[in-house]
């Protein structure tokens, strides 16, 4: 699942990476591979099992270029895949706060902006945008403990 969204970054280069948690009771939290994401809600990767229709806490890392965002939303889970090795899921953001809306909008647009521009100087000095990454999938860099 990694390499798909490593090549996807690389091929259409995506200046935005987001990484999540879901939780029941927003005192155990359960890291998930994020695959999409927009302001009316986000796809994620996990090999836990949740049923459809089931209302999960998500705690949002959006690194957009250098900087990270967090939020804390809720959402619905629409959709389930059942895969080899786990589950694909879809979820619905349940009253996401207007000003969490904006934010992630101003985000999404200024990267696209970045992906759309060319990046290269007139002496010949190239630019270029670092996507930060999660490296296993296991660690959580930003989460206060």
């Amino acid at each position: 699942m990694n390499n798909i969204q490593n090549w996807m970054n690389n091929h259409y280069g995506n200046a935005t990476t987001c990484m999540a948690s879901v939780s029941h009771d927003r005192i155990r939290w359960h890291e998930v591979e994020v695959t999409d994401i927009s302001t009316r809600g986000l796809k994620f990767y996990s090999t836990r099992n949740f049923n459809v229709g089931e209302i999960l806490n998500y705690d949002l890392h959006v690194y957009s270029m250098l900087t990270a965002f967090e939020f804390g939303v809720e959402g619905c889970i629409t959709e389930k895949e059942t895969l080899s090795d786990g589950y694909n899921y879809s979820v619905e953001f349940n009253n996401l706060d207007r000003h969490v809306k904006i934010q992630l909008d101003e985000i999404f647009n200024a990267n696209i902006a970045v992906k759309n521009k060319h990046f290269s100087a007139n002496d010949g000095i190239h630019s270029f945008v670092l996507n930060p990454r999660s490296n296993s999938g296991k660690h959580h860099y930003f989460r206060r403990y």
